[in-house]
């Protein structure tokens, strides 16, 4: 019999129907969206399922005690994700006026007036920078030294200068850190420096590894939250040296050489657009554009020079004063389980997440498949980062397991992100 136009379409939609009614009965059904065809055509605009996406929802502690958290907290608030706390501590050289009738004048660094200025320049001794998307990569040997606040690829430039040649005995009037900075770079960003808490080598320092024997126990480095100096630069400013007051950090290493780490040097505000990248000349750079540290001392009269603890102080004392206080880690990471979708060749349709993320903190994502087993803390396949704006649908890889990673970073240790949900739809 013949079949007319109208009955061969109406029979080929038939089909399709059934077919998408069994995929859909055989499919993982914990959660789904569609996607639908339309049919235009006089038989009324039928609407057919086109595919499902199952849903892989992740939001109980439960769920995420099931991975692997790092340097995050899961058990404060149930169902939340948030960076753990930690004790910080801080030492600064605190000068004494005894010449006042008050002997506890705290903050005074007056000094007697026998003495002379002297300016000195020194040079690194270690440099090297921390790049997340190489984590085991070593800069310590490159002329350049990078800071990136890019999403997704950050990176920090570490610099640590031996100020043994600076006498004991001195007055520090300033010291000024320099930077050489290559026309290189986009817009205008805030550069700070922080303290590193930790020794490292140049040779192995990486973005995971202090260089050694052992890793930092926070990637990217171990450094003070606080900011010891931050200078705003900008790729539209003909000014080759930049240059930090580091004043204040450089008579607390004097007082105490062994907590003398250096600095890290990065963006404060490392969630930027891609191309915010700043290159530096480095130690191994030409001599005229190596960092320098460019200190000016007063060389103390006998009057001001250390007594022995059996005599009265002479007018003007200092010591070390140690401070501590509570603050959440600068970041950690939380990994998912490795999830069987039960289908080769599984596609991530969507992933969505919940999340608070008060002003200097961020959480970024990324996401990996493989229709070949691979075990929760493999170092393969590669992770695909997806970002930091919930809702990403493209881009992203293919197969039966899949995994989520969410990193979270702050800059303010008195705040955390919060990721209280994980939604991955797949098909």
């Amino acid at each position: 019999m013949k079949c007319t136009k109208g009955e061969r379409i109406c029979s080929f939609l038939n089909v399709l129907l059934v077919f998408v009614f069994v995929f859909s009965l055989l499919h993982n059904t914990t959660g789904y969206s569609g996607a639908y065809l339309y049919d235009t055509e006089a038989s009324g605009g039928n609407r057919l399922s086109a595919w499902t996406s199952s849903l892989w929802q992740q939001t109980t502690k439960e769920d995420f005690e099931a991975g692997t958290p790092n340097q995050v907290d899961v058990t404060t608030a149930s169902g939340d994700v948030i960076l753990e706390t930690t004790t910080y501590e801080e030492r600064r050289l605190v000068f004494y006026d005894h010449s006042s009738s008050d002997s506890t004048g705290v903050g005074s660094s007056e000094q007697v007036s026998s003495s002379s200025s002297v300016e000195i320049t020194l040079y690194p001794l270690q440099d090297s920078y921390l790049d997340s998307t190489s984590p085991q990569a070593s800069g310590g040997d490159s002329p350049v030294l990078y800071v990136s606040g890019k999403t997704g690829g950050i990176e920090r430039a570490i610099i640590l200068f031996d100020m043994s040649a600076v006498p004991i005995d001195t007055n520090i009037t300033s010291a000024t850190f320099y930077l050489y900075k290559h026309p290189f770079g986009e817009g205008t960003r805030t550069i700070g420096l922080h303290r590193v808490n930790s020794p490292w080598g140049e040779s192995g320092v990486s973005w995971i590894s202090t260089g050694n024997g052992s890793d930092w126990a926070t990637a990217g480095g171990e450094f003070a939250p606080e900011r010891s100096a931050v200078k705003g630069i900008s790729a539209s400013s003909s000014e080759d040296w930049v240059s930090w007051n580091v004043t204040r950090d450089v008579v607390n290493f004097l007082a105490d050489p062994e907590h003398n780490n250096g600095w890290i040097v990065k963006d404060e505000d490392e969630t930027a657009a891609t191309g915010a990248e700043w290159a530096f000349s480095s130690k191994e750079s030409s001599e005229s554009e190596r960092p320098r540290l460019v200190v000016v001392y007063e060389t103390a009269g006998e009057e001001n020079k250390t007594t022995p603890t059996n005599e009265l102080p002479a007018k003007s004392t200092s010591t070390v004063e140690l401070t501590s206080f509570s603050g959440y880690v600068t970041q950690g990471t939380i990994t998912s389980t490795v999830f069987d979708t039960g289908h080769y060749g599984s596609h991530f349709d969507a992933v969505f997440w919940d999340s608070i993320m008060p002003p200097g903190t961020s959480i970024t994502f990324a996401v990996r498949a493989s229709d070949d087993f691979f075990d929760i803390e493999s170092s393969s396949p590669a992770w695909t980062d997806i970002g930091s704006i919930s809702g990403v649908s493209m881009g992203m890889p293919t197969g039966r397991h899949m995994q989520w990673t969410a990193t979270l970073t702050t800059s303010d240790t008195s705040k955390t992100p919060v990721l209280s949900e994980m939604r991955v739809y797949y098909r």
